[in-house]
Formats: structure tokens, sequence, C-alpha cells
């Protein structure tokens, strides 16, 4: 069942827009079983101020009632060297649409930076009661994280669309881009101890949305339009390097998690390792898909126990290596009902 019409859920988004991002903002923004609070971006498919500039051209083309703070933060990852995405979303992040749809003023960015602005959310709301949608690499939330634990520890829980679990990277062999861009952002917040579910490639590439399917909406209103207009670059990308006349609704499927919760067909409970050092796996999303894994598996969770009362050195050995896995902190999606998501995402226009 959705959430109470007269007691939405307040949430904030952390993004980097780009396409799939815009169509999360209309559709967390046309939701009425959500409160969006605030939206804070990074640096990702493109820098973080053309970012913050397509969060405020959605909100306004978008014809979107509430809007929002908007705040920038990180315009580089916690460690490694930035890396973009203008190919895909064009180089203005949305289509490569500036001669129809300008920027605006960077007047209407709040001034106050998106670490502070997130704290400050999560200060004014009450514990366990916000939910963060992260659509991006999670740099502003490891920020957040280091800067007062504490008060990210009063979020509700954490959705973020990012890794591969079961299928292959879409930005190298092994990795999802959101992980690839920050994984040493990615590291520390999959491991902190907020409830936190994360949607990785496996759940979104069962969320296409054809072109054909899009073009019902072109003709309704200044958002129809503008969906239609920013989708075209990122249709023609997956048209002409998968095959594919259509693109995937990435980022909205994050915000349908916190909207919805007959979405998900399937999830599991897993420790996830990211890979955090140069090479091909860099980025990488690692959970112990073994029959055997212990959480899993009654037969093996006795055999862990049994070790951890009696050789937790050993075990703690082990578990270093992944010889043992580590008890599991998150919820993986892995199966999702796409034809519900798009007949949803379609129907807020």
């Amino acid at each position: 069942m959705p959430n109470p019409l007269n007691n939405p859920t307040p949430i904030l988004l952390d993004m980097d827009p780009g396409v799939d991002d815009a169509l999360a903002i209309i559709l967390a923004s046309r939701s009425p079983q959500i409160d969006v609070k605030a939206i804070t971006v990074c640096g990702g498919n493109v820098g973080v101020e053309q970012c913050a500039l397509n969060t405020i051209k959605t909100l306004d083309w978008g014809e979107l009632k509430s809007k929002p703070p908007v705040a920038m933060g990180a315009w580089r990852p916690v460690r490694r060297s930035p890396f973009r995405a203008g190919g895909i979303h064009g180089p203005d992040g949305l289509g490569d649409v500036l001669d129809r749809y300008p920027n605006p003023s960077l007047t209407d960015i709040d001034p106050r930076p998106a670490v502070d602005l997130i704290l400050h959310t999560l200060r004014e709301l009450p514990p366990n009661s916000l939910t963060i949608v992260a659509t991006a690499p999670l740099t502003n939330i490891a920020l957040a994280i280091s800067k007062d634990p504490e008060t990210v520890r009063r979020a509700k829980q954490i959705i973020w669309m990012g890794g591969a679990f079961t299928t292959h990277g879409n930005i190298s062999p092994v990795a999802e881009f959101n992980a690839f861009c920050d994984p040493d952002a990615a590291a520390e917040v999959l491991n902190f101890s907020v409830p936190m579910t994360v949607v990785g490639l496996d759940a979104c590439l069962q969320c296409p949305l054809t072109r054909d399917e899009l073009r019902s909406i072109r003709e309704c209103g200044r958002a129809g339009a503008f969906v239609w207009d920013i989708c075209q670059m990122y249709m023609d990308f997956y048209q002409k390097n998968e095959g594919f006349d259509g693109c995937f609704l990435h980022d909205p499927l994050a915000v349908s998690l916190a909207i919805w919760d007959d979405i998900t067909a399937d999830q599991k409970n897993y420790h996830v390792d990211v890979v955090t050092e140069p090479g091909v796996a860099w980025g990488q999303t690692i959970i112990d898909r073994r029959p055997r894994y212990p959480w899993h598996n009654p037969i093996y969770r006795h055999a862990y126990d049994t070790l951890k009362r009696m050789a937790p050195d050993t075990l703690a050995s082990l578990e270093e290596v992944g010889v043992c896995e580590k008890p599991p902190h998150l919820s993986i999606v892995f199966s999702v009902d796409g034809k519900r998501l798009k007949k949803r995402f379609l129907k807020c226009f």
C-alpha cells in the first residue's frame, strides 16, 4: 500500500542531474505520498554547478508547485579524480538542450553547502522520520557522516541507486557509475549504521521505458515536452550502443521505493564490500552469493556461530579476506515490478 496522503513521508534527494535524476525529481515532486524537504547535489554526471542548475531547471519546467531548497555539495570525489558522463547525458547533463532550456540564475541556489543542508534537515525533523534518497555518488552523504555522524543517524533510512550485484557494470565491466565515481564514499556509507536499501543495476534494468511509450506524454504541457526533449540524446545513446530505443528508469526506481511498497518483488540482506583501489575492479560492489552464505543458510550459520564463539580471531581473519562473509547490514533489491513503475511514472503527467 502507498503511504497515506495525509501523512506524507519526508524525503531529501541527493542527486547529480542527469536525465534520469530529472525524471526522479518530477516523480518525487508530483507524488503526494512524499514531501521533498530539500535537494542536494554533487558532481557526477556533470559538474556540481551544472547539476544544481539542472535541478532548478527541472523544478521550473516540470511545473512543480513545491520547490524545495537546492544546495551544491562536493565537486569531486573523496579521493579519486572526477569522472563525468557528458557523452551519455549531454554536455549540459540534460540532453544538450541549453538552446531551448537556458540555465536559470545561480542566485536560485541555496547558499548553504549541501552537507549543512543535509544536517539541518535531519535536525529539523523528529528522529527516524527523514528518508534520504541518493541517486548520485555518495560523496555528500559520506562528508555529512564525517562531519556529524550522530545527526546522520537520525535518518529513518537511506535508499541508494548504485552498485551492480548479479549483472555487469555500466561504466566498467564490473562497476556501476555511482559506485565507480566515488568508491571510497560508497564504502563508508554502505558500512554506516543507518538502515539502507540499495537499488543496483540488477533492478534498474528491469525498468525500461521505450521512446514510443515516452511519446505519450509529449503533449502533456510544459512538463511533458521538457521530459521528451531531455530524453532524446539519452535514448539515442542506448539505441546506438545497446540496440534499445529507449532508456531505463534508474533514479525514478529509487524514488519509487520511498512512495510505494508494491514495486519491490525480491530483496535480501547482505554485507557489501566496495573495491576502493585503482584497477579493473575499481568501484565493484561485492556480495557473497555462494549457497553456503551463513546468513541465508541455517547449517552454515551454525558453523559461523560456533567459530565466532570458539575462535573469534580466526573468524575475523577469514572475514577480512572474504572466506567467511561479515554479517549483513543492508538490503539489496534484486527484482522489481518495472511495468507498474512505468505506468505510475507516465501517469504523473
